[in-house]
């Protein structure tokens, strides 16, 4: 090992920087210095992930005996983990990479898999200035345990442990610490890109907060046994979460983040498999899909730091490369995805800002989604993965203006046009004053296929139910879709609650018992109300599947769910290896269209369209 501040390093000897923190009491200045090392035989050393926080904030610390500057957050750790009478060996980016040099970034990123995988640990620092944190952090550690313990001992924590045991757990006899619990998880560190890759090749990664620890591995069973008390049925008889409002609250935000914590840890259990399960042969789009909401500093350590956690699989020929533009950055993924004959970015695709340069088949990854997913969690196995595209793959091709000009250029590719939209509703908002627009729009298909049946009369319904007062007219509806067949040859009915839900369901005869249970509470109920979509806010499957989207019907009176942004004459079209139909639009005076994104469209989800052997496909250009 040598000394040194900041020479260049060789990438080919895979070299790198590791900082030598001086030992030192308590509020002494920071002292280190950095050493040269090579990945092959490296000195036994830690990393460190933590958020960089406010650059602004300067503080000087000691860095080879010369005075130098860095963030307050940079010193803050230091300090937190500078021991008092030995030294210590770290990894830390800020430091330990010349950040400067956009040259060397991109060098020391390619490696920053290896740097992790090969630190004895990862030291995980949290920091919040909420008391209340201190004492979840101790009752996740306290869960954890008891967790551990009990599948130690083989058997389950929340059916075998005593009464006393579970009361001492319970959120109830510790409300000060449960409230706190989903205050600690929204810590800025879980939300941040990088530590999907830094968590996911870790040996053994610790969390420290203020002066405690705890195991990853901990907080996982801690989060796992918290969130069985908040299902009812799990809860010991003495607790009464009615009395509780602070309590409900806090449960309801944790299960909102306890998502992102299993996802994260999913990722490590895919690092540890020796080949990948069927389902979670996941594509390098999907990961960017996955962490489009984390927070970086730099937009494209999207790319760079999700190209590594693909254990499996080819690995996309992206070059890390911080002197490369964003826009360019995310022409060169979709090409690559298409080098590698990869479609199934395209579902990913939506509007791009005004002013973007992109083509609308490449996505951006940096955008918020307008609009949620069909189907969201790439390590969801519960509902069945939409099929409506052809098995075999299909032809495509870039026309480029002028070579090697990828923003000019169209995505030329094959697939089925499935219909035309004719109308559309308003984006959903979950009230009854919004409902009724959507009850108008499925009864624009169910109005036409009465017309279709002279034999059936609606105004021969009755307009009473079993005695109870007169039926208004949402229901009505509900009866005259009921006697009427969608193309699928079930109900009118039955497609448009399907279609309400995106068929979120994983089985055929899950989808069926859904139904039933819509009937079942309409009836308890009496049609009392005024808005039949009211009762399917009973489950929590309706607002997430039509969040910010609209029901649209088609001219051959096809129901479907898609963005709410779409209008009247786009084309709704099924393309050669993308598994859900997306929404294109024109371009005027052009045979090109947009993309606008996914929709659900009931009864051509599952390879409908190609039940009857092959068919003519057409070809797509798009701008």
């Amino acid at each position: 090992m040598s000394y040194c501040v900041y020479n260049d390093l060789s990438l080919a000897k895979q070299e790198f920087r590791l900082l030598e923190v001086v030992p030192s009491m308590l509020g002494g200045k920071i002292r280190c210095r950095l050493v040269r090392c090579n990945l092959d035989a490296p000195p036994s050393y830690e990393a460190i992930s933590y958020t960089w926080g406010d650059s602004s904030i300067q503080a000087q610390i000691e860095l080879g005996g010369k005075g130098f500057s860095t963030s307050q957050k940079v010193q803050d750790v230091l300090r937190h983990f500078r021991r008092r009478n030995k030294a210590r060996m770290l990894w830390i980016d800020a430091l330990c990479i010349n950040q400067a040099s956009d040259t060397e970034r991109s060098e020391q990123v390619r490696i920053m898999r290896q740097i992790y995988r090969k630190a004895s640990g990862v030291l995980i620092y949290l920091d919040t200035s909420l008391d209340i944190c201190t004492a979840a952090f101790n009752y996740l550690k306290a869960l954890g345990n008891a967790r551990f313990k009990a599948e130690r001992e083989k058997y389950d924590s929340n059916e075998r442990l005593s009464r006393s045991e579970m009361k001492r757990y319970d959120p109830y006899s510790n409300i000060r610490a449960a409230t706190g619990v989903p205050y600690l998880l929204a810590n800025a560190w879980f939300k941040r890109v990088w530590i999907t890759q830094e968590l996911a090749v870790a040996t053994k990664p610790i969390l420290f907060y203020k002066d405690m620890r705890m195991m990853w591995d901990c907080l996982i069973l801690g989060a796992q046994f918290f969130s069985t008390f908040g299902q009812m049925n799990h809860m010991p008889p003495h607790w009464k979460p009615s009395t509780t409002p602070l309590l409900m609250t806090a449960l309801d935000r944790f299960f909102g983040l306890e998502s992102n914590i299993k996802d994260l840890d999913s990722f490590r259990l895919l690092q540890e498999r020796e080949k990948p399960f069927k389902q979670h042969s996941i594509l390098l789009e999907d990961i960017l899909e996955h962490m489009r909401t984390r927070k970086v500093t730099d937009a494209r350590d999207r790319i760079y730091a999700a190209l590594n956690l693909l254990p499996f699989g080819p690995h996309r020929a992206i070059e890390v490369d911080y002197l490369i533009p964003l826009e360019n950055l995310y022409l060169v993924a979709a090409c690559a995805a298409l080098r590698d004959s990869s479609l199934k970015f395209l579902q990913y695709c939506q509007p791009h800002a005004e002013g973007s340069s992109l083509p609308s088949w490449a996505p951006d990854w940096s955008e918020k989604r307008l609009t949620p997913l069909l189907q969201q969690g790439i390590f969801s196995t519960y509902y069945k993965p939409y099929r409506a595209h052809h098995p075999m793959r299909g032809n495509y091709h870039i026309d480029m203006l002028e070579e090697n000009d990828y923003a000019t250029s169209s995505l030329v590719i094959t697939g089925r046009l499935v219909d035309t939209i004719t109308s559309v509703t308003s984006g959903y908002r979950f009230d009854q004053s919004q409902s009724t627009h959507w009850e108008e729009a499925a009864m624009t298909c169910a109005s036409s296929r009465i017309a279709e049946n002279e034999e059936k009369d609606p105004s021969t319904y009755t307009t009473t139910l079993g005695g109870q007062e007169p039926l208004n007219w949402s229901v009505l509806h509900e009866l005259e879709m009921k006697n009427f067949s969608y193309r699928t040859g079930r109900s009118l009915w039955e497609a448009y609650i399907t279609t309400l839900i995106a068929n979120r369901t994983s089985t055929e005869d899950k989808a069926n018992k859904y139904l039933d249970m819509l009937d079942l509470v309409r009836e308890t109920k009496g049609y009392l109300h005024s808005h039949f979509s009211w009762s399917l806010g009973l489950t929590h499957r309706l607002p997430e599947s039509v969040k910010e989207k609209a029901f649209v019907t088609t001219k051959s009176k096809y129901m479907g769910l898609g963005p709410a942004f779409v209008r009247s004459n786009d084309q709704i079209v099924v393309l050669s290896g993308v598994p859900v139909p997306l929404v294109l639009r024109k371009v005027e005076h052009k045979d090109e269209y947009k993309i606008l994104g996914q929709i659900y469209v009931h009864g051509i989800m599952k390879g409908e369209l190609y039940a009857d052997g092959d068919k003519e496909l057409h070809e797509f250009r798009l701008c």
